[in-house]
Parts: C-alpha cells; sequence; structure tokens
C-alpha cells in the first residue's frame, strides 16, 4: 500500500488524476458476465466492489470536494447500511448518489487525509464484495 499511498500523495499535491481499487478475485471465483440482455435488466453493481477517488479540482472559487466512488453489488440506500455495518463514513462527507447500478458517490472535504480515505476504500470493497477474495489488491493509479 506504501506505493499506492505514495502516487495518492501526488495526486493530492496536483490535484490531477485519480485512483481505483478494487479486490483481487481468483479466477475461479470470478462472477459471470450477464449477457446483453442481462445486463439491460441488472438491478446491481458488479460482484467485485470498485473504490475511486478523485481530488477536487482547484477552481474559480477554491478546491473543490474529492469525490469518493463505491461501485458495489448491495443495492439500494447503501449509504446507511454502511454505518450500521461499522463502516460509516468519515465526518464532513456528505452522499450525492446511492444508486443500485450507478454506485454511490461522497463528497469529501478537500485536504483531509488521502490514506484514510484509500484505507476506507478497501475496507469498504472488501466488506461489500460478493464473491470469495485472495486477499490481494489492485490499485489502478491515473495522474
Amino acid at each position: 500500500m506504501a506505493e499506492v499511498y505514495r502516487h495518492a500523495d501526488a495526486i493530492a499535491a496536483s490535484r490531477r488524476g485519480w485512483i481505483n481499487v478494487r479486490p483481487e478475485v481468483d479466477p475461479d471465483d470470478q462472477p459471470r458476465e450477464p449477457g446483453p440482455i442481462g445486463g439491460i435488466f441488472a438491478f446491481l453493481g458488479p460482484a467485485v466492489p470498485v473504490g475511486t477517488w478523485i481530488p477536487g479540482k482547484n477552481g474559480r472559487h477554491g478546491i473543490e470536494p474529492d469525490s469518493v466512488g463505491l461501485l458495489h453489488p448491495q443495492g439500494q440506500q447503501l449509504a446507511k447500511r454502511l454505518d450500521e455495518m461499522g463502516l460509516a463514513r468519515p465526518p464532513g462527507w456528505r452522499a450525492v448518489q446511492d444508486h443500485p447500478r450507478k454506485g454511490l458517490v461522497f463528497r469529501a472535504p478537500p485536504g483531509g487525509d488521502v490514506h484514510a480515505l484509500l484505507d476506507w476504500l478497501v475496507s469498504a470493497c472488501g466488506t461489500l464484495a460478493a464473491v470469495p477474495l485472495t486477499g490481494r489488491w489492485i490499485a489502478e493509479v491515473r495522474t
């Protein structure tokens, strides 16, 4: 995780880029992708959750809030259920989208502890996964 933190620090300083985190799944446990018709009628997100952090841009009125997102298989009202699961959002985070297929999106105050933010995303993704996980994680970084 140290390398991901290093990238996150650089992204936070420049306010450019993003990081996606997702748990690794054994190929034998990978869920089948729905066919073209099944995908249209699917009501839930992916069985393997994906967490995203995008720092807010430095705009005309200062630094905008960061965006923290979760694509997940858990259905509606996840923001409320996360609190009940012991994964309460950090102080100052405001839910702006909570949709079964489009995911859960928070706005987080800029300048927060990005390491803690990424740790929260990893915990949330691990808890929300609908398939067995290997214990390893994949991070996609765009700077």
